[in-house]
């Protein structure tokens, strides 16, 4: 009887640790999942992350959420409350654009956000308001600030929400510049800030506890679109026409290296043509050109002249800045532009390399400040009285000589870009333009007088 009863507790406590165990397993196993759910950010599919197929980062700091130790943990709630007050930030008057100074159109947006929080706010307290307050019935009340698009403004208005107004929490933001602003302050005053418009990926890598958002960033937003692109509709090459500016080009990144990394790499980026070939179409796309038109050395006639444009208000030019560096600096940006298939606005002439290297569109419409023409000059040769009639072969192939400004542009480009010396720069147009020396060369004999035409492209090897 004895054993019986002790083989009955073994089988008992056998049945119950294997419970236990099974309890701790199916637990170990949620967790994991849950573990495994946060393990990537925004739930991103593994092939969309950079290099995951060759490696994995040493950490991923945004995950792993900061826990808050500060002492408003510990804070009773407030007596005496009327109503729980929620700031909105954004931009809802008329506002400047920060990167070019002049008219934005960020107050479209923030109006709909401001719209959106006004509807949450109206919902919220049909549903009784804060009910948990003490059990009271206390409504939300929705107190509205303008960001007007300046850096400095965004600090100002949350501490007047935090401490004229007194909210408990914000909502809003819009502007990567301002909302990056707006946290900051957000962290010394320890308020709660929901971005509910900023798509910037970096918004929420801060960590900071009492910073959120509900809106998918341009990184998730570009994943979904890549997902959408290739496994929905099936797609296999892909291209992007995207807008002329910084916005558009850090818009389409997470598009491109994720088409990459599925195996589908974007056929074609490009921007969309603007349509400036007049002077009078500048002003129109002030936003895609950040506002900038850019010249070479302080002093320049050519800087003075766009300034002078700029002073008078010629063609609506008015906020747009001159650039003034150097040739080569003005060059430089403009082979950045180009590689970010961006439109840029600079000051160009020919000859020069540059035309050969860029595709450039001189604008019409200057002739009042340039010259008519776009500013063209005839350029003559010049020989001493009576010259041509002592010495008249001469001044037969003097006659017949006309350099095209594509031939100048190209043969400087070999002298200052691919560093030839001028006469081995020309005699390799030469060779690879043989035609020309019909033209100049008619009518010119050598020095023994033989033709002059078969002498020299024997010279050159032709």
């Amino acid at each position: 009887m004895k054993t019986v009863s002790t083989l009955l507790f073994i089988a008992i406590f056998l049945a119950t640790g294997f419970g236990i165990n099974a309890q701790k397993t199916a637990e170990t196993a949620r967790q994991t999942e849950e573990k495994k759910e946060e393990s990537n950010y925004g739930r991103t599919p593994a092939e969309y992350y950079p290099f995951g197929k060759f490696t994995k980062p040493y950490k991923r700091f945004f995950l792993d959420p900061l826990e808050y130790r500060g002492y408003g943990r510990n804070l009773p709630e407030p007596a005496n409350v009327e109503s729980v007050k929620i700031g909105f930030l954004g931009p809802i008057a008329p506002t400047v654009s920060v990167a070019t100074g002049g008219p934005s159109h960020e107050q479209n947006l923030g109006r709909k956000m401001l719209q959106g929080a006004e509807l949450a706010i109206e919902q919220a307290n049909e549903k009784g308001g804060y009910a948990g307050y003490r059990n009271g019935k206390i409504p939300y009340e929705l107190v509205v600030r303008n960001d007007n698009g300046l850096w400095g403004a965004s600090g100002n208005e949350i501490i007047h929400l935090a401490y004229k107004d007194d909210v408990r929490a914000i909502l809003g933001t819009i502007d990567g510049a301002n909302s990056h602003i707006t946290i900051r302050v957000a962290l010394k005053i320890e308020i709660p800030v929901m971005n509910t418009g900023d798509t910037d990926p970096t918004f929420t890598e801060t960590a900071i506890p009492w910073v959120f958002r509900c809106i998918s960033d341009d990184r998730q937003q570009g994943y979904l679109l890549v997902d959408y692109l290739y496994r929905k509709l099936g797609l296999k090459r892909v291209g992007i026409i995207r807008s002329s500016n910084r916005y558009g080009r850090f818009g389409v990144r997470e598009i491109r290296d994720g088409s990459r990394r599925l195996g589908h790499p974007i056929i074609l980026e490009m921007a969309y043509n603007l349509g400036i070939d007049d002077f009078s179409k500048i002003a129109e796309h002030k936003d895609e050109l950040d506002g900038k038109i850019y010249g070479i050395e302080p002093g320049n006639d050519g800087n003075r002249l766009i300034q002078k444009m700029i002073d008078d208000d010629a063609f609506g030019l008015k906020g747009f800045e001159v650039v003034e560096s150097s040739e080569q600096g003005m060059l430089a940006q403009v082979a950045r532009s180009v590689k970010r298939k961006e439109a840029v606005v600079f000051l160009g002439w020919e000859p020069h390399p540059m035309n050969a290297n860029f595709d450039m569109t001189y604008l019409s419409g200057g002739d009042d400040w340039f010259g008519p023409d776009y500013g063209g000059a005839t350029v003559y040769t010049n020989v001493r009285k009576g010259y041509t009639s002592d010495c008249p072969n001469v001044g037969q192939l003097l006659s017949n000589l006309k350099f095209s400004l594509k031939m100048e542009n190209e043969i400087m480009g070999a002298i200052l870009d691919d560093g030839k010396e001028p006469n081995d720069a020309a005699a390799a147009w030469l060779k690879a333009n043989p035609g020309v020396l019909d033209g100049w060369l008619a009518g010119v004999a050598t020095i023994d007088g033989q033709d002059g035409l078969p002498a020299v492209k024997k010279h050159l090897g032709l």
